[in-house]
């Protein structure tokens, strides 16, 4: 079946050709704008539009000789037409709808063991048994639950088989449980090798010339008591202040403050002790016995502070400080040496990295320090305070282990 729908507008006739419409409005005609090639240009479209509606139509039924009830329908809407600026819209909106329906002609020879109109075990399920299709062909209804039985197979009796397994498998139960109880009692009573009770007689009474003709002696035993062992408390052990104790891992109380970048590079840790075993400092060496953590520690084994020592390729040692018990960095020294181990500059850099000092050594022929070059930044804006210069051994030494960190470990005065 193909049906084609237009606009009401346009019902397939030729329109009026005086270009004027029945309709009129306050007395006057209106002017319809007329195209003289509309009919056949919208016969056309609808007539193509039915043709691609057919080939859809046809692929959603697919095999129509297998089945015996079948339908499909294909919708499409189309807008055909032109405008030109200042006229009206000459446009149409084409609806086309496609529906094709198979069903087998009712009455006819139904195959053995189907309906008569061929739905039957090997057609579809949306074909079987439809409302229009004849068919007297129902769902299968589930058979009603058999009625119980007792053990006599007589029907009407519920059958108590399982009731009494459950009542055996309680009886079970509580026979294991009393063996275990007896078992565990009899493993508690004090017995000796042979299997009896233990007791001891001690007879100190003379020999007796005619002993069998009087009553036996009651001899009573008696009361060993055990030997007493007074408790001995644990010995009290004192560390001497300043006694060491070397670890091959990082004590308990120092793990988490030990910064992961240097932990896996300690090979041995020193503990020096305080009074009391108390305020004890804590060094963390590698494997080459370079020093890498230094960190102090109160009567409460918090960490007051720590060193963390790195060492670069290129002759230079890197200081970095951090505080307190929250580890916050406060400040970095670096020390820069030439080849023979001498610091020819130190550089100093606050919490936040800036720099503060950098500071270049003028050695005398020795060895010695004999003056330091000083060049300054100012800590909130950056800027360089002009270099002056620090003259003298003792003045230097003051300055340096007053602005830079452990620079008294290197003894380079």
């Amino acid at each position: 079946t193909t049906d084609g729908t237009a606009d009401p507008d346009t019902d397939g006739t030729a329109e009026p050709t005086d270009g004027t419409d029945d309709t009129k409005t306050d007395g006057e005609v209106p002017t319809v704008p007329t195209d003289p090639d509309a009919n056949a240009r919208y016969r056309k479209v609808l007539r193509d539009a039915a043709d691609v509606g057919a080939e859809e139509t046809l692929s959603q039924l697919g095999d129509v000789g297998t089945t015996g009830h079948q339908e499909a329908t294909a919708r499409m809407s189309v807008v055909v037409g032109r405008t030109t600026d200042g006229a009206p819209d000459l446009s149409r909106q084409l609806d086309v709808e496609v529906k094709m329906t198979v069903r087998n002609k009712p009455g006819s020879t139904p195959t053995p063991g189907e309906c008569s109109c061929g739905c039957g075990p090997r057609c579809r399920v949306n074909c079987a048994c439809q409302p229009d299709c004849g068919c007297g062909c129902k769902k299968p209804t589930p058979p009603p639950p058999a009625p119980p039985v007792d053990e006599d197979g007589k029907p009407g009796k519920h059958n108590n088989s399982r009731l009494w397994l459950v009542v055996l498998g309680l009886f079970g139960l509580l026979a294991f449980l009393f063996a275990c109880l007896m078992l565990y009692s009899w493993h508690n009573q004090p017995q000796n090798v042979g299997g009896g009770h233990s007791v001891t007689v001690i007879n100190n009474l003379p020999p007796c010339g005619d002993c069998g003709s009087k009553d036996p002696p009651v001899v009573v035993p008696p009361v060993v008591e055990p030997p007493f062992n007074p408790p001995v408390a644990p010995p009290v052990v004192v560390c001497p202040p300043g006694s060491k104790q070397d670890f091959d891992e990082v004590p308990g109380f120092a793990f988490r403050f030990v910064h992961n970048a240097v932990r896996e590079r300690v090979a041995r840790y020193e503990v020096t002790y305080g009074e009391a075993c108390r305020g004890s400092i804590v060094k963390g060496y590698d494997a080459d016995r370079k020093l890498l953590v230094y960190q102090e520690y109160d009567d409460h084994h918090y960490m007051t502070f720590q060193y963390v020592i790195s060492y670069g390729t290129d002759y230079s040692t890197q200081v970095d400080r951090f505080e307190g018990r929250g580890n916050i960095f406060t400040g970095r020294s670096v020390y820069r040496v030439n080849n023979l181990g001498s610091i020819v500059r130190a550089e100093h850099y606050s919490g936040l990295k800036r720099p503060v000092f950098i500071v270049t050594f003028v050695r005398h022929g020795s060895g010695g320090v004999s003056a330091l070059n000083v060049e300054e930044f100012n800590p909130v804006t950056g800027a360089s305070v002009p270099t002056r210069t620090i003259d003298g051994k003792v003045a230097a030494g003051e300055f340096l282990q007053t602005k830079f960190y452990v620079f008294d470990w290197f003894n380079q005065l």
